[in-house]
């Protein structure tokens, strides 16, 4: 890293703003991070403060905002050795939130950074309306006042309205009015709308002398003073690897988002791995200051790319501006009232909702939308840890499906040994024919059983003809596209018909050697590669004419 990217004197000015800009906003949200993932506030805001310090020098973008984000927050939601009253508590969301940075800091050394683009958008639609919709039913009890029973969300949903007598009415009016105000400040306050919101609803239950509306202090103390480092006790570590391997994808995917979209003040591009390998060390040190597990936040970047940073440096005036809210207002912060958090998050979930996403996928069919609907019933009926791990899967059957039904066969037609055209092969193998054929996208396992079957067949009577595959770009012939191919070389055999190799790359002729398939087929069967694009064809077309002719 060079020193530019901490400082520079042209754009000091808006680095301070920016920063103290990103950090009014970073402290009500925290605190609503924090409730959301079911720990105290405080640790959101701890989250926010060190994840944006120690992001700020691992990252390789230089204006990536490192904090805890609502979906990361859901999943940590689902883990009950972090929740408030568990004995280990404290220490296991340092262990969670160490776990999911080592998880990510190995898939940066392994440069995993371009594997992101394999997620398809219908599982990326599945698991955010899924996210969106579990904060909006998980913030219900905050906003009434009522704790609601059930297995999952869509349960409790379901017990609060059969008890909707029991529902607090000064925690909804004050939640209410939060959820109000947030929408009516956004456009004239922008990032201090929340802020205002939280305070103003706030004060109402405080005037209105309503001691039935919890509090963030009631909830868990608020020190007035900064978090330090410990030593965590290690006995829930086994448990919680799984969600710490759920966050870091999750972490990692919001944050090749950040990475694609916000290019560095230079121009130049981020590194996918780097940043990767940044939001791991930056969990790895959140951890052990009592944060939520964080990631890069792509509304946090957003803020202080808008806001005119240019530098690192506005990163860390962020995170000391939290710093000094902590030490100077703590009592204020203990004294925001609950359901306005809860109000405020419940602007949020309906915001992750894009009811036009939605259709859009719908429409598509097939698997992708019932892939989605998956995700989305994972993810309320069991646990978003479950829809992301569902997820994964999923878009590993997408991506396999869809490259095993894109693979194509097409006839090459040659005059004088020149390839003159290309036309749908015929679905029967003629007598005393030489085919070329000549195959597009991805020859592999899944594909090998929709490429045979695009392949031409001998008939009854078909004598004496050969079928010549041209297989150059093929590196890697797997046990399924071998065996597809002594099949149907044993079958043209059985109409003294030949089937001939062309094109064979290096390491599929040794595949080829090393698995006797080369002594089935016949050497004599066999052209490699050459670097004449067509050489290995024609000289295969030369040996099928005489073999015809004999």
């Amino acid at each position: 890293m060079k020193i530019q990217e901490f400082f520079d004197r042209r754009s000091l000015k808006q680095d301070i703003m920016a920063g103290l800009t990103l950090a009014v906003e970073s402290v009500p949200d925290g605190m609503a991070i924090g409730a959301l993932a079911a720990v105290s506030p405080i640790n959101g805001v701890y989250a926010y403060m060190v994840g944006g310090f120690s992001g700020a020098f691992f990252t390789s973008s230089i204006s990536m905002g490192v904090q805890a984000t609502s979906a990361m927050a859901v999943i940590v939601a689902t883990v009950p050795e972090v929740a408030l009253g568990q004995p280990h508590a404290k220490d296991a969301l340092l262990i969670l939130a160490f776990l999911t940075g080592a998880f990510m800091l190995l898939f940066g050394m392994l440069k995993w950074g371009n594997a992101l683009r394999f997620i398809p958008n219908s599982v990326m639609q599945g698991f955010t309306h899924a996210t969106g919709l579990l904060i909006v039913m998980g913030q219900l009890s905050g906003l009434t006042g009522y704790n609601a029973q059930g297995p999952n969300k869509p349960m409790q949903v379901i017990d609060l309205l059969l008890n909707l007598d029991q529902v607090d009415i000064p925690s909804l009016i004050t939640g209410l009015i939060a959820i109000v105000l947030v929408i009516v400040l956004k456009k004239p306050l922008k990032n201090f709308s929340m802020l205002a919101s939280m305070f103003l609803a706030s004060l109402v239950p405080i005037f209105l002398g309503w001691d039935s509306v919890a509090v963030v202090q009631d909830i868990a103390p608020i020190p007035n003073q900064l978090p330090l480092p410990f030593i965590p006790d290690l006995s829930t570590l086994p448990v919680l690897i799984l969600p710490a391997l759920a966050l870091a994808i999750v972490g990692l995917v919001q944050g090749a988002a950040v990475t694609s979209q916000f290019p560095n003040p230079d121009g130049s591009k981020p590194d996918a791995s780097g940043d990767f390998k940044g939001q791991g060390i930056a969990n790895i040190i959140t951890g052990f200051f009592q944060g939520l597990p964080v990631g890069g936040s792509f509304s946090a970047t957003a803020i202080l790319v808008s806001a005119g940073a240019r530098t690192r440096l506005a990163n860390i005036v962020s995170a000391l501006g939290i710093a000094g809210v902590l030490l100077l207002v703590s009592g204020v912060i203990g004294m925001l009232a609950m359901p306005a958090l809860a109000g405020f998050l419940i602007v949020l979930g309906i915001g992750v909702v894009n009811p036009s996403a939605l259709v859009a996928t719908w429409k598509l069919g097939g698997i992708s939308r019932y892939g989605m609907i998956i995700l989305i019933l994972v993810g309320l009926f069991v646990s978003l840890v479950a829809t992301v791990f569902v997820g994964v899967i999923l878009a590993c059957i997408l991506y396999i499906d869809r490259q095993s039904n894109d693979v194509a066969v097409k006839e090459s037609v040659y005059e004088d040994g020149v390839l003159v055209s290309e036309h749908p092969v015929k679905p029967e193998l003629a007598s005393d024919s030489i085919i070329t054929l000549q195959h597009y996208g991805s020859l592999f396992f899944a594909s090998a059983q929709n490429y045979e079957g695009q392949l031409p067949q001998p008939g009854e009577d078909t004598q004496n003809a050969v079928v010549i595959l041209n297989l150059r770009g093929q590196d890697d012939l797997d046990s399924s596209v071998l065996a597809m191919l002594t099949d149907y070389h044993q079958k043209l055999q059985k109409h003294n018909c030949r089937l001939m190799l062309a094109g064979v790359e290096d390491p599929a002729l040794q595949k080829l050697e090393r698995t006797g398939e080369l002594s089935i087929i016949g050497s004599e069967n066999v052209f490699s590669v050459s670097e004449h694009y067509q050489e290995s064809v024609i000289k295969a077309r030369d040996v099928a004419e005489e073999w015809i002719k004999r």
